[in-house]
């Protein structure tokens, strides 16, 4: 019988997993690959080497594969393992135009305190994060200084646009005045 291996690599700033297949055989050669995730139904797509197939869905994962070859002999059902991580995606956009903020000055992200780069964009690779609070701070040069909190975990996806409001009158922080309600 034909003998299958097996790898997985996600796509970065994606909730995709690419999972190779390779298989060899010295006799008839590779012919289908066979496979199913987390014990759903079997799948079989042509396979005479590698193969990659995408797979978005983040959280752990069990995979279950053997290959077939030209003569039609079975691998023994191989079983691994594989994790999808989320992923976090920002883009900052004026809040009066909507149009991206200009390159000019790019905005000055930062997660709970510390600076994450600059940009007009922020994407995060959620790996490795537990679950807690977690505060984003978008300040750029000319707009008042934004806040974003959440709840994530590192099965968390998300892709936000945030908002960046004018500062017209030279403070950096957006100024908030709650009045009671009259009725």
């Amino acid at each position: 019988p034909p003998v299958t291996t097996f790898s997985s690599s996600q796509v970065q700033n994606t909730t995709i997993n690419t999972l190779t297949f390779n298989c060899t055989d010295n006799n008839s050669g590779c012919k289908y690959l066979n496979y199913n995730i987390d014990s759903n139904v079997w799948i079989q797509v042509a396979n005479t080497g590698t193969k990659d197939i995408n797979y978005s869905g983040a959280g752990s994962h069990s995979i279950q594969y053997f290959s077939t070859d030209n003569s039609d002999n079975n691998e023994t059902v191989k079983t691994s393992t594989f994790t999808t991580y989320g992923t976090g995606h920002f883009t900052f956009r004026d809040e009066n135009t909507y149009a991206l903020v200009s390159t000019d000055y790019n905005v000055n992200p930062s997660i709970n305190g510390v600076s994450s780069g600059t940009g007009t964009t922020l994407d995060l690779n959620l790996q490795g994060i537990t679950n807690q609070t977690y505060t984003f701070t978008f300040s750029k040069t000319g707009y008042g200084t934004r806040y974003y909190y959440t709840d994530l975990n590192e099965f968390s996806s998300f892709d936000y646009n945030q908002l960046m409001l004018q500062d017209t009158n030279g403070n950096n922080e957006i100024e908030l005045t709650i009045y009671t309600y009259t009725g």
